[in-house]
């Protein structure tokens, strides 16, 4: 079901959105897809500004890697506020009404992370969570189901962790398959990084 639904590439994306998408959800795939870099409210692309999908295509880290419109996109939207959608189902173990966008974000970061393998063998990457007791973690451990995101910037993992009870994971990958890939130069929200 999951092969068929992906060989239909974009439209696989917009259809389940369209059915299951939050308000949110759609606007900001109507953003990806058909409006200038910089034009959400939300988006902090304004460097970016006017740079349409295409842009992102051809991208020269794009075109190293083999991603197509489809992985450009479902990548997109996961830089976005659509995450939270695209992360509940995997974290709740439920059926996932996203599975095709997942599979493509999934299979985008795959091709990205063999060209970053080139770049570098051994990387140091931070991850903020927020509410949560490094004793508590201790004694259940914990495992995470959805998509991780963490950064090169302590800085910026440090404002994510920003609560009353907060935890700063540092982890240290050996080689490129331990670890994801860079979504900053496609991100709907690069500053993020």
């Amino acid at each position: 079901e999951l092969l068929a639904q992906m060989s239909k590439g974009v439209s696989a994306i917009e259809e389940e959105f369209a059915a299951h998408g939050t308000d949110e959800d759609k606007r900001w795939l109507e953003y990806v897809l058909h409006e200038p870099a910089g034009e959400h409210e939300s988006s902090h692309e304004a460097e970016r500004g006017g740079k349409t999908i295409a842009y992102f295509v051809c991208h020269p880290l794009s075109k190293q890697a083999g991603l197509e419109e489809v992985h450009v996109v479902a990548l997109r939207l996961y830089t976005s506020q659509a995450f939270a959608s695209l992360n509940a189902p995997l974290r709740d173990g439920t059926t996932h009404p996203f599975a095709a966008t997942v599979a493509f974000v999934a299979e985008g970061i795959k091709r990205l992370r063999v060209v970053h393998a080139r770049e570098r063998n051994s990387v140091r990457l931070w991850r903020g969570l927020r509410n949560m007791r490094s004793d508590s973690l201790a004694h259940t451990g914990g495992t995470e189901r959805a998509m991780l995101s963490c950064t090169y910037d302590l800085a910026t993992a440090a404002h994510f962790a920003s609560s009353r009870e907060a935890l700063l994971f540092l982890v240290t990958a050996k080689t490129f398959l331990q670890h994801g890939a860079s979504l900053e130069f496609l991100s709907c929200l690069p500053h993020e990084r």
